[in-house]
């Protein structure tokens, strides 16, 4: 009965029922039940069930709901939040990607960082490539790429800390495709986008990946 009200709670995103939700149905002694608080939380939207929601995450037994409550802070609008609130939700989801037992929570620690959209975790983020399962290695990278919005100065000194980390050189590569679609189609970056074919020809050499080497260096010459 718990889950179909909550269902309803959800689809109907009743602001209303949040402290409830928010209160008892997080620590309800069900996992099922505090994983369909945690998504309605996340549907209805409210940035102020924040507090709840990091309560919970640090002593949550359950991994897939430990992964419902990232999925609805992911849901929240960054922008709705206090600059010290989004700190300290970065910081949280930081310790999650770092320490979590779960491979897939981990991974959502990842994506949700990225959608946070505070810089201040790009090299939090490059550091923590390293030792990580692929999965999870992949996403940080993509969360990384989003931070620095295309800028130059960001992909420069993401590019640095991955070279300085000893990181593989795939994600180099992925680093200077998201850089070159950022600019190839802007005029006005006609010489950055040429500067990045290069960089990106010459590390696919290096890394032995001759047919994309190929195919880059063709697609300068047109």
């Amino acid at each position: 009965l718990t889950v179909a009200v909550l269902r309803g709670l959800k689809r109907l995103r009743c602001r209303e029922a949040v402290p409830v939700i928010a209160g008892d149905l997080l620590a309800d002694p069900d996992p099922e039940v505090r994983w369909y608080a945690a998504d309605s939380l996340g549907e209805i939207g409210c940035a102020e069930v924040l507090d709840s929601l990091l309560a919970i995450l640090k002593q949550e037994p359950s991994s897939r709901v430990r992964e419902a409550v990232i999925s609805a802070w992911e849901r929240l609008d960054p922008a709705a939040l206090a600059p010290e609130r989004r700190q300290e939700l970065a910081g949280e989801l930081l310790r999650v990607l770092h320490s979590d037992a779960d491979v897939l929570v981990r991974k959502s620690a990842a994506r949700a960082l990225g959608r946070l959209g505070r810089d201040g975790e790009l090299e939090a983020l490059a550091k923590s490539l390293a030792g990580n399962e692929p999965a999870v290695a992949e996403e940080a990278m993509k969360s990384a790429l989003a931070l620095t919005g295309a800028r130059r100065e960001g992909l420069e000194k993401l590019g640095g800390w991955l070279k300085e980390m000893k990181q593989p050189g795939s994600f180099q590569v992925l680093l200077y495709r998201f850089w070159l679609e950022s600019v190839q189609d802007r005029p006005e970056d006609r010489e950055e986008a040429r500067e990045v074919s290069r960089r990106l020809a010459s590390l696919l050499v290096k890394e032995a990946r001759w047919g994309e080497a190929v195919e880059m260096l063709e697609s300068q010459l047109r």
